[in-house]
């Protein structure tokens, strides 16, 4: 399964910009990874059994991965 996460905003010179990111989700739809547009490693997560994330990496600083289950945001 994959899903995108679209980010828009507008920067000093007025200039809309928007950032696509790509879900990479598992059989039964947890994100493993993320994804930019040209395919390049922006996160990646390992899970328990249960579904309860383990381990995340950002390997980017710009990358905000905020689900955990399909379409289930992280409770904050």
């Amino acid at each position: 399964m994959r899903y995108a996460q679209v980010h828009n905003w507008t920067n000093e010179e007025s200039e809309s910009v928007q950032q696509a990111h790509y879900f990479h989700c598992d059989q039964i739809g947890i994100p493993r990874e993320m994804t930019d547009k040209d395919g390049n490693l922006l996160w990646y997560g390992e899970y328990t059994g249960k579904g309860r994330l383990k381990e995340e990496t950002k390997v980017a600083d710009s990358a905000y991965q905020p689900f955990r289950l399909q379409n289930q945001p992280q409770k904050i």
